[in-house]
């Protein structure tokens, strides 16, 4: 089944305009109580039903934050939600859903905390003239060691030889 929602076009947006669509449409976290859990498990299915068939959360939508894991992008670990450590150091990697390890990384790129696809501005500080070098040796021997070999004609002629007809076996 694939969805109906309207998918925003696949171009280039600076990070700024990605947070800015991150922050109008992030779902509340609840707090890691009884009442919270059942609230987030609306906000799953709701999510679930909303994107079926979704590789990953974006911006426009994104996936439910486990209750009792650190606000997004408080550059947290991805394999858990907690801050304190990186998912290559997890003490319990994947104790929350894949979407929502998806979606705190992409958060991570969007709000700045991992290097994402925005380039460094370049500044030109000085400038610097290419060297000059002195000419090589030519690649071929100017004094012919056999000059009983050496033509009469030097190559050249030899190409502008003829009447301009063509060719003269025809």
């Amino acid at each position: 089944m694939r969805n109906n929602q309207a998918q925003a076009p696949l171009a280039f947006r600076s990070n700024e305009l990605r947070a800015t669509d991150a922050r109008a449409n992030n779902l509340p976290q609840h707090a890691n109580t009884a009442a919270g859990l059942v609230l987030y498990n609306v906000q799953v299915v709701a999510w679930n039903k909303t994107n079926p068939g979704r590789l990953k959360a974006n911006e426009y939508c994104p996936y439910p934050l486990t209750p009792g894991t650190a606000a997004l992008g408080s550059n947290e670990c991805f394999g858990c939600g907690h801050v304190g450590h990186r998912a290559t150091d997890c003490p319990n990697p994947n104790s929350i859903p894949q979407h929502e390890r998806g979606w705190r990384a992409i958060a991570a790129i969007i709000f700045g905390f991992i290097r994402g696809r925005d380039t460094a501005s370049v500044r030109y500080v000085g400038y610097a003239p290419t060297p000059q070098y002195e000419t090589r040796q030519p690649w071929y021997v100017q004094d012919n060691p056999y000059p009983q070999y050496e033509s009469e004609q030097p190559y050249h002629e030899y190409q502008n030889q003829g009447n301009g007809e063509g060719s003269s076996t025809q």
